[in-house]
């Protein structure tokens, strides 16, 4: 869950639309793009694998 921007209250979510929609500053986007290119061709299965482990993963 390191690769998502989390929001933990109004404040997080309008940064998040300030900074990185409006402005264009995505922090992550140099980080991801490193990794989708590692895994290319398979970046969508790798993609869905992650997030379902990450999901069965959770502690409640």
């Amino acid at each position: 869950m390191d690769n998502y921007y989390k929001a933990f209250n109004k404040d997080d979510i309008l940064n998040f639309i300030e900074n990185v929609v409006i402005k264009g500053i995505d922090p992550m986007k140099t980080k991801e793009i490193k990794e989708l290119r590692l895994n290319y061709p398979n970046v969508a299965q790798i993609i869905v694998e992650h997030i379902i482990r990450e999901i069965v993963d959770v502690k409640i």
